[in-house]
């Protein structure tokens, strides 16, 4: 039988003389006959699909210049999944040429059909496994869908995605704690006297003294709504 070699490698760092062994080796080992120019190397970091040495094969069983293509695994001929190298093989088959590939021993479509029956069952196989996953995917996606509703999280109900927003974690600090960081910022600092203190070291002597750990800019945040609302309560007083 005259044989096409297809191979095929995904980067200039990759070489193909692996492939090529055990792809010739099977060919000698089942008397397929290689002609050098149906011997087709590619270098391809795209689709798989779009190549002009894949053309060249395929053309050339089309024309029936080859009875059979062997590759050394199936996703060396195409990445497209099951379905599509079915669609593919179906091809080949009406050209009269067969596909062998020598990592998938049953894919060989040179047979009596068996290889093509091993294909749909992949193919069936793959496609309800497909299922399956989509089947799992969704019920855990209404679970957390009810999960985040009920924790009243933001679920997008047109798209069917669920989106969190945690948000930053609602900051709590004693009244000891802002009182004496007020007392604290009233106090000149380390480094220049005609500047309050810092707030990492209001942060570090609150901490200290009192044992509450409260990030330097979350303790401002809090000691600023405290003065300020304590300065309406006090104007208020005052007018009284």
């Amino acid at each position: 039988m005259r044989a096409a070699i297809y191979l095929r490698v995904s980067s200039d760092r990759q070489d193909a003389q692996n492939q090529e062994h055990q792809v010739r080796a099977l060919c000698t080992a089942r008397g397929y006959t290689v002609e050098p120019r149906h011997e087709y190397r590619v270098t391809e970091r795209g689709d798989a699909e779009k190549n002009p040495v894949k053309d060249a094969c395929r053309d050339a069983a089309r024309r029936g210049a080859v009875d059979v293509i062997v590759v050394w695994a199936l996703d060396r001929w195409t990445r497209s999944g099951i379905a599509d190298l079915i669609t593919d093989v179906g091809q080949l088959k009406s050209w009269g040429v067969a596909l062998v590939s020598v990592q998938e021993p049953w894919c060989d479509t040179s047979d009596d059909g068996t290889g093509e029956l091993l294909l749909a069952i992949a193919g069936w196989m793959a496609k309800r496994e497909k299922a399956r996953l989509r089947e799992r995917n969704k019920a855990t996606a209404q679970r957390l869908k009810a999960e985040l509703s009920r924790r009243g999280k933001l679920v997008s109900v047109r798209s069917g995605k669920i989106f969190t927003r945690l948000g930053r974690p609602s900051a709590q600090a004693s009244a000891a704690a802002l009182q004496l960081a007020q007392e604290l910022r009233s106090m000149p600092g380390k480094r220049y006297a005609t500047q309050p203190m810092g707030w990492p070291a209001v942060a570090a002597r609150v901490k200290a003294e009192l044992g509450e750990t409260i990030a330097p800019a979350t303790l401002a945040r809090l000691a600023s709504k405290t003065s300020s609302a304590k300065a309406p309560a006090e104007a208020a007083s005052n007018a009284a």
